[in-house]
């Protein structure tokens, strides 16, 4: 939810600079310098309650996977911090999301059909094992993790190599553009020759 009906036209750099919605992203501060850290879609059973977390920023490029509280939790990585490390789960999908952000339209297309696909069937095999043990299910988000991983990988590769149309680029916010400049500075992402926000 951008708060705003989408279009195949909606950009993110065009989006409002007022109001909170569910997948935020963020502008120049501080009118805008907030943005959607990780998600959590909850089915509150009351006998086996599922969750399903991005354990990642933005909710239209992350994928939502099915944890159990008494389940144990999978390796995730170390934990994150501000700066850039391919370690940790957030950041291996902040690279993708970052390199999505500068043509969204075009690049989002590239996998979204299979983020959602992927996404179903998660919540399937989550919810024919909620009531299963506790070692099954936590195998079974596990493989989900893994699975997902594999695939934000295998995305990132396919919009990598997607040239950022010369018209989007040309007419991209230029506060936005800043702001991401800077937000990429601050975290020393890897540059990406193809991709460097033009100022």
């Amino acid at each position: 939810d951008h708060g705003e009906s989408v279009d195949d036209g909606w950009r993110p750099d065009r989006s409002p600079l007022t109001g909170a919605t569910v997948c935020m992203h963020a502008s120049l501060g501080p009118i805008r310098g907030s943005e959607t850290k990780g998600s959590m879609v909850s089915l509150l059973h009351p006998d086996h309650a599922t969750h399903f977390l991005t354990g990642s920023s933005a909710p239209c490029t992350g994928i939502f996977k099915p944890f159990w509280l008494d389940a144990q939790l999978p390796d995730m990585g170390s934990a994150p911090t501000g700066t850039y490390d391919p370690g940790t789960l957030f950041w291996r999908h902040e690279a993708l999301y970052r390199a999505t952000l500068r043509d969204y339209a075009t690049r989002i297309k590239l996998y979204q059909e299979e983020r959602d696909a992927l996404e179903q069937r998660f919540m399937a095999g989550a919810l024919d094992r909620a009531s299963g043990s506790a070692a099954e299910r936590a195998a079974f988000s596990a493989r989900c993790l893994a699975e997902a991983d594999a695939a934000e990988a295998r995305w990132l590769e396919r919009v990598s190599v997607a040239r950022v149309q010369a018209r989007q680029q040309a007419r991209q916010n230029q506060l936005y553009a800043v702001a991401w400049s800077g937000f990429n500075r601050q975290a020393h992402m890897p540059a990406r020759s193809a991709d460097e926000p033009r100022r």
